[in-house]
């Protein structure tokens, strides 16, 4: 199978996905239950058959590292558009835990952080995924925007807009929110 990239979604209140990564992983025939995962995720499907299907993947198919973390990641995802925040979190965190640098894994708890309002918690998140992206991922300095505009940063926040945009000219959402903000 050839390696599927992460496929980002924007921020507030949607989730980053991650998609398995194929490469030096055996060959699977058919469509494995992590890859059901991946797909669950990115469709916004986050019934309980679908994080049952990430939770099968964990427990029985023979996933790399990398796998397993993107895997924890969108059963995270699957989590956290069902409402079960701890939950989420704790996958996430795993998540970490077996790839440290996983972007889509520190954007996705950064955004759950912001639904949950613990904004400084949000702040940590994004700022670790612009470390990784070496600043280069437009996503997270929108999604860092919002927070900072929670916290009261409202000078920052327009900055990280700015650089959004800088970075992604033709995001329609960001130019959107670069002119509406106050």
């Amino acid at each position: 199978m050839s390696s599927l990239s992460p496929r980002p979604l924007l921020a507030a209140g949607l989730l980053a996905v991650s998609a398995p990564l194929w490469a030096g992983a055996e060959t699977v025939l058919g469509v494995s239950n992590a890859q059901r995962c991946f797909e669950g995720a990115l469709a916004g499907q986050s019934s309980l058959g679908t994080i049952e299907l990430c939770s099968k993947a964990l427990e029985l198919e023979n996933l790399s590292e990398k796998d397993r973390a993107a895997t924890f990641t969108n059963r995270g995802i699957l989590y956290g558009q069902s409402g079960r925040a701890e939950r989420a979190l704790g996958d996430f965190s795993r998540a970490l835990e077996l790839s440290p640098g996983l972007i889509h894994a520190l954007i996705n708890r950064g955004n759950l952080f912001v639904r949950l309002k613990r904004f400084t918690e949000a702040m940590a998140d994004y700022d670790q995924a612009l470390f990784y992206s070496e600043g280069r991922n437009a996503l997270v300095y929108f999604n860092r925007s919002l927070a900072q505009e929670q916290l009261g940063r409202k000078k920052a926040a327009r900055e990280d807009l700015l650089k959004a945009v800088q970075l992604e000219p033709e995001n329609i959402r960001f130019r959107e929110a670069l002119a509406a903000f106050k």
